[in-house]
């Protein structure tokens, strides 16, 4: 159960990362103003329609992945 909340944790602070950090710097403040308002702006539009998809893809696509055939290091 611990494993599974530092997994959870972990992919939500790099979902996170995802969509706040980008090659357009964009204060904290206006990437959650856009995403809880968006409206017609530069930002807005980076926001929801290019890091918020982009985010969501990478998070749906990581569950597709294949088990490791590595040994767990945790066992």
């Amino acid at each position: 159960k611990i494993r599974f909340l530092i997994l959870a944790g972990m992919t939500l602070v790099l979902f996170l990362l995802n969509i706040f950090l980008g090659s357009v710097h964009i204060p904290f403040s206006e990437v959650l103003n856009a995403i809880l308002n968006p409206a017609d702006s530069s930002t807005a539009y980076i926001v929801t329609a290019s890091r918020f998809p982009a985010a969501v893809t990478a998070s749906w696509k990581a569950r597709m992945l294949p088990p490791s055939s590595h040994p767990d290091p945790l066992h």
